[in-house]
């Protein structure tokens, strides 16, 4: 992903989606995290509007015109997307995000899920490679990582989706690059926990800037719909067109 598409084609604060698009069928979250304040604005229909924690005040990554993204900071600050109903996914998921991490160990880029017994979705970027998981149960979990260790500084578009019984699946910049079919379970735990964009629980804090979040709910992204996500992310935008 180009710093230009992150730069200069993303969409002020309050663009607003076009729902006729094919690619917002089932949009269950969509966070540009371009905002102004201690909130965290969701485009989608379901209004998961996050609260900023941990910030004295927020610091955004300034692009030329609008912000890229929120810089996180490895210790202390995440955004809680709470628990509404839209986000307690029991199916198929697709779950995007574009990043540029700063330094990397095990940093939770949006995370579903607490301790054994509440383990849900998350999308992680861990200093061996970036991997998924999700669990049946709340406590057995199932992942698919990459092996290769995560490029700092340079922004990343990752897509990760579940396929109940067939698969997992990670994208990195609309190429597919990983995939686990082993023991592919048929539904996913409905975790208690609320949604965290840069943590899990009280550990795992994301360092770096984090410019976009999307969730789906029951859908699974094509292969061609990734490629056209990564090329184009904010192609769903009334502002983009």
């Amino acid at each position: 992903m180009s710093n230009e598409q992150v730069l200069t084609n993303k969409p002020l604060f309050g663009a607003q989606l076009d729902f006729s698009h094919p690619l917002t069928k089932r949009l269950v979250g969509c966070w540009l995290l371009n905002d102004n304040g201690y909130r965290a604005f969701d485009s989608s229909p379901y209004k998961n509007h996050g609260i900023l924690n941990g910030f004295t005040s927020p610091t955004y990554s300034l692009g030329q015109r609008s912000s890229q993204g929120i810089k996180l900071n490895g210790t202390t600050t995440y955004v809680d997307c709470r628990n509404n109903d839209s986000l307690k996914i029991t199916g198929a998921i697709t779950i995007e995000a574009i990043i540029k991490l700063q330094a990397v160990v095990d940093d939770r880029i949006i995370c579903k899920g607490a301790t054994a017994g509440q383990r849900g979705w998350n999308l992680v970027a861990d200093a061996s490679g970036y991997y998924c998981q999700i669990s049946s149960d709340g406590t057995a979990q199932v992942y698919i990582q990459l092996s290769t260790s995560p490029i700092l500084n340079v922004w990343t578009h990752i897509v990760a989706t579940y396929i109940p019984s067939i698969s997992l699946n990670i994208y990195i910049d609309g190429i597919l690059k990983g995939q686990n079919t082993t023991s592919i379970p048929a539904s996913q735990y409905n975790s208690s926990s609320n949604v965290f964009i840069g943590k899990y629980v009280t550990s795992s804090y994301f360092n770096g800037t984090i410019g976009l979040i999307r969730v789906w709910n029951n859908r699974v992204m094509s292969n061609s719909e990734i490629k056209q996500l990564s090329t184009n992310p904010y192609d769903m935008f009334i502002n983009n067109k």
